[in-house]
């Protein structure tokens, strides 16, 4: 599921399955992100995060997903609804999570400035020598999306394609919504990718 948010006083909420839009006052989305712990322990230690990088370290993603139908057909939705919210170019955007970079090497070749974090070095390299081979300038650092190397206020858009769902805890969770809420400028997009917890019954059935 994919969910997009704009900054100020109120949030547009959109869902990956429907053409719907609401708009209510962002006290009411029932986000609590006041009422997480936010203690240091709550936060960063997300046991999440050293199964991440162990599986991640083989260096075998590089973008396989897109190689397969189910893939293909998220990276083309994904870019569908984006389209609908995203500023012309050339908008400051930050891909949080940016894996390997397919969604940035697509920012970057429709004009958009990307700032590009990601958890893996590997992943890393392989953006920024993707983009080299592709003659494109993508700011491509190993980052946290729990504390962002980046400037208060100042970007357009924050797309979070993969801190939420490899973050197991809440508190680890809404560390990563702050940082967003804090690099985007005030008006600008914060575009979340979700997965239901019911999607492993789901993908077993599809499978049977």
């Amino acid at each position: 599921n994919l969910g997009v948010a704009g900054g100020g006083d109120h949030v547009r909420i959109s869902a990956a399955d429907s053409s719907w839009m609401k708009h209510c006052p962002s006290r009411e989305l029932g986000w609590p992100l006041l009422r997480v712990s936010q203690d240091t322990a709550a936060v960063w230690d997300d046991p999440a995060i050293e199964w991440t990088v162990e599986y991640y370290a083989k260096g075998d993603e590089d973008n396989r997903w897109l190689q397969g139908g189910s893939g293909l057909l998220e990276f083309a939705r994904t870019v569908e609804i984006l389209q609908r919210y995203l500023p012309p170019p050339p908008a400051r955007i930050a891909d949080v999570g940016a894996g390997p970079g397919a969604y940035s090497i697509w920012l970057a070749r429709l004009g958009h400035q990307v700032i590009a974090r990601g958890l893996m070095p590997v992943h890393i390299e392989q953006l920024r020598s993707d983009a080299r081979d592709k003659g494109l300038l993508i700011d491509a650092e190993v980052g946290d999306a729990r504390e962002l190397s980046v400037a208060n206020a100042s970007v357009d858009v924050v797309l979070l394609f993969g801190p939420l769902y490899h973050l197991i805890t809440s508190a680890a969770r809404v560390r990563c919504l702050r940082e967003a809420a804090r690099v985007v400028r005030p008006g600008g997009i914060v575009a979340a990718a979700a997965i239901s917890r019911w999607a492993v019954l789901l993908d077993g059935v599809l499978r049977l």
